[in-house]
């Protein structure tokens, strides 16, 4: 007895993957109308139909990059994890163009907040970490690939042997109803963009979904400013003492003994030690004491009568 398969997100059938083009010179001829796979889920779970992202270095000098949208960072900061400086902080922008090209990008998804968590199985599956790491690795192909090959400027056609890998390794997922001559724009696309962000050194990133195209210009001085603005770390917020309630003196400082013996907090009002440490289990016994004491000190001494001489009889009175 056969299964029901399950439908695509957007209800279409899945197509089998098309033969990669043989083509030589000729460019890649028009895309069909863009795909829209999350065409069923509400606004808050579907990927913006076109977006602008603000993409530059930081102004560390650490050498990385965060891509900015709408004044807010997201993801975190990317650099090139080699010895050999290669340009790979760059590779969001395949990212970029799986998004405006193919309508599909579970790391953009992610990052834009925009997974379909109304349906688990589609979260999980197409929304989730295996997705996520299929497309990192796609893009670390991508880049290693057209490395090799000069493909990231001028490239007008795309190997057949990658445009098949892309499309084995996303067997699982919606996207498999792309076929090869649409991976081949993503890939072309995505190849410009880098290029551009690697000689300019930042640039906003316009993805058209409807489209199904990606472009890029140079950030303006005023977005720059904003960019840096934006990604500037967050003050860290103030701490209370972590140890005493009191507003001490300068604060509480404390220093932890050796052996995992209490912490001695120091300019503290409290008791100068514990009265364990002196083996008086009952602190009473030093309040009766000082009770003591207290008393002792303030009892009146007996005032001193002055001494009066006594008359004395002279030998020489008869």
């Amino acid at each position: 007895m056969g299964t029901a398969r399950r439908p695509f997100p957007d209800d279409s059938a899945p197509r089998p993957i098309a033969p990669a083009p043989q083509r030589t010179t000729r460019p890649a001829p028009p895309l069909p109308a863009a795909h829209l796979f999350d065409g069923r889920f509400g606004t808050t779970e579907r990927l913006p139909r076109r977006i602008e992202v603000h993409i530059a270095g930081l102004a560390d000098g650490s050498g990385t990059v965060r891509p900015v949208v709408d004044g807010t960072p997201i993801g975190n900061e990317v650099g090139d994890n080699s010895y050999d400086p290669d340009g790979y902080r760059w590779h969001d922008a395949f990212h970029l163009a799986n998004l405006a090209v193919l309508g599909w990008s579970p790391v953009m998804r992610a990052l834009l907040k925009r997974k379909r968590r109304s349906d688990p199985s589609v979260d999980s599956v197409e929304d989730g970490g295996r997705a996520i790491a299929v497309e990192e690795g796609i893009s670390a192909l991508i880049f290693d690939t057209a490395g090799r090959t000069g493909m990231h400027k001028h490239a007008k056609i795309v190997d057949s042997e990658l445009l098949k890998t892309c499309q084995r390794m996303v067997a699982p997922f919606e996207v498999r109803a792309c076929t090869a001559l649409e991976w081949e724009h993503a890939i072309i696309q995505g190849c410009q963009v880098w290029s551009a962000l690697q000689d300019n050194g930042n640039g906003v990133v316009t993805c058209d979904l409807d489209a199904r195209n990606v472009t890029v210009r140079p950030m303006s001085p005023a977005e720059l400013v904003a960019h840096a603005e934006a990604c500037m770390p967050e003050p860290a917020p103030l701490q209370a003492p972590k140890w005493g309630l009191s507003d001490s003196p300068f604060g509480r400082e404390c220093r932890r003994q050796r052996c995992g013996q209490h912490p001695i907090l120091l300019l503290d009002t409290g008791p100068a030690t514990n009265p364990g440490d002196l083996r008086v289990r009952h602190a009473r016994i030093f309040v009766g004491f000082a009770e003591q004491v207290l008393a002792i000190d303030q009892l009146q001494r007996s005032t001193t009568q002055p001494v009066e001489p006594s008359p004395r009889r002279s030998k020489c009175s008869s």
